[in-house]
């Protein structure tokens, strides 16, 4: 994914597996044909980390982890960048998605990292 390439502001929920098989529910912020930037993410989440990332009805995305704000926010790179014709059906989709943070079963965003102990 290039620095430069245009990015399409969005905000929907998404999801990423882990390799090993962990799903974890994230928004999705921006787009591009290359990659993603998700926020709420777990702090597990690692720089070089290899996930699927599922967006929409589209099948499960293989990309990697570029950069992490841990806890808060990481850009994925695609392995293979989006068609442009399934880029912009997607931002369609995406853009007609009902606010992640509207009504009583919408997502909070937390304002700190939250520190979960076991």
């Amino acid at each position: 994914m290039k620095a430069r390439e245009n990015r399409e502001v969005v905000e929907a929920l998404c999801r990423f597996r882990t390799r090993a098989g962990v799903a974890w529910p994230v928004l999705i912020e921006d787009l591009t044909a290359g990659g993603c930037l998700l926020t709420c993410i777990p702090r597990s989440l690692r720089c070089g980390d290899r996930i699927r990332v599922t967006i929409c009805d589209l099948a499960p995305l293989p990309a990697t982890v570029r950069w992490v704000r841990k806890g808060e926010a990481a850009g994925l790179q695609f392995d293979l960048p989006l068609m442009q014709s399934v880029f912009h059906r997607l931002l369609s989709d995406l853009r007609g998605m009902p606010d992640p943070f509207a009504g009583p079963h919408g997502i909070h965003r937390p304002r700190q990292p939250m520190v979960l102990r076991v």
